[in-house]
């Protein structure tokens, strides 16, 4: 005898979350100001020596912000910032990202990095192995001219390749 299998479809239809404010997240103007700093592709160092705190210390403020936004890294924060469009005035200036035409092939591994998974997560979410992923998400850095995965997020969401 045969399993019987139930099948139905969900309805589809597009939900856009309106957009939320750092103030409404409960964040300081400082905080703030780290999460910009992410958000340029600013490394640890950069952040601590432009908000004046140890490298220890901006590593501590980093760690309470992704707590206080519930997310799990970095990447995650820029996408955040990004989905709800907190730094209008920052965008990134290239030729490569304005001619890029992603495939959707590409597009399913930039959903992956704003996800803020990592390389190896994002093969078993495509079905393919951690080499071919990073095969392919080095072909997109080139193609982009980006070389961070905080910046890559941040554009592909800028962009409308992801939501």
């Amino acid at each position: 005898m045969g399993a019987t299998v139930l099948a139905f479809k969900i309805p589809e239809y597009e939900f856009e979350p309106e957009p939320v404010t750092a103030e409404e997240c409960g964040l300081t103007e400082d905080e703030h100001d780290i999460i910009r700093r992410i958000y340029k592709g600013e490394t640890t160092k950069d952040i601590a020596i432009g908000v004046h705190l140890s490298v220890e210390q901006t590593k501590t403020e980093i760690k309470r912000i992704r707590r206080k936004l519930d997310l799990g890294n970095r990447i995650a924060v820029a996408s955040f910032a990004a989905r709800n469009k907190w730094f209008p005035d920052i965008f990134h200036k290239s030729q490569d990202v304005a001619m890029f035409k992603p495939t959707i092939k590409q597009r399913l591994l930039m959903a992956g990095v704003s996800a803020g998974l990592s390389t190896a997560q994002i093969a078993i979410v495509n079905d393919i192995s951690e080499e071919t992923a990073n095969s392919n998400l080095d072909a997109i850095y080139r193609q982009t001219g980006v070389h961070s995965r905080v910046l890559l997020a941040r554009i592909a969401i800028e962009q409308g390749w992801v939501k």
